[in-house]
């Protein structure tokens, strides 16, 4: 299983994608989950819209291509603005790493438009206890699977269906303050699957660190 640090590698949420918390998952050999958005037609690292001076993706990049793992680092991509698709694409072949990432939670449209621009290994549609059946899923190399009200059950059955996508599976603190300590019960159904299927998930994290203690 990979491990995939939520907006970074932080112990105050106030660090969430920043320049530091992304850097430090980096160093530490977790995978990255971030969010994109664009402000005055340059691509920035923000969940929230985005104000002057947030972290420029190149900015990021730059500082973050000088580290040694940075070439293993699997990136997860969470779209947050339309039309971004042609840049991104651009900015990441200049890095190298168009091989390490995937792009998700995009509108049904740009998913479609995200599938002509990218190859499948970086489109990754999703699949939830609210949204049971993934759009564009032939397009896409992987599925998102999320959890809002109950976590993901039928395993067995996703794993049939789409027998060789990969998974990027979202951890219950992810979610409301009712769902943040489910993650251990969580962690210990996950760690019971095939071990087939766990090599195929990467899980996002609030606690990447408490994730690889507990699953290597």
């Amino acid at each position: 299983m990979k491990i995939l640090a939520h907006r970074g590698l932080w112990e105050h949420p106030s660090e969430k994608n920043s320049k530091k918390a992304l850097l430090e998952a980096i160093k530490a050999g977790f995978g990255v989950e971030t969010d994109l958005r664009d402000l005055d037609g340059e691509i920035v690292i923000s969940h929230d819209m985005p104000n002057k001076g947030v972290l420029p993706l190149k900015g990021f990049l730059d500082e973050a291509s000088q580290k040694p793992a940075f070439r293993k680092v699997i990136f997860a991509l969470n779209i947050k603005s339309d039309g971004i698709g042609s840049q991104a694409k651009k900015i990441l072949g200049e890095y190298g790493i168009l091989e390490n990432f995937f792009f998700f939670d995009m509108s049904a449209p740009e998913l479609y438009l995200y599938s002509q621009i990218f190859e499948k290994k970086n489109i990754c549609t999703r699949i939830s206890d609210i949204e049971q059946e993934p759009l564009l899923a032939g397009k896409a190399g992987w599925i998102w699977v999320d959890g809002f009200e109950s976590d993901w059950q039928d395993w067995q059955g996703l794993a049939k269906k789409y027998p060789t996508h990969r998974l990027g599976v979202v951890s219950p603190e992810l979610h409301a303050s009712h769902r943040k300590a489910d993650y251990h019960i969580f962690w210990e159904s996950l760690n019971k699957l095939d071990e087939k299927l766990i090599e195929r998930i990467c899980l996002c994290t609030d606690f990447p660190a408490k994730a690889k203690e507990f699953f290597l």
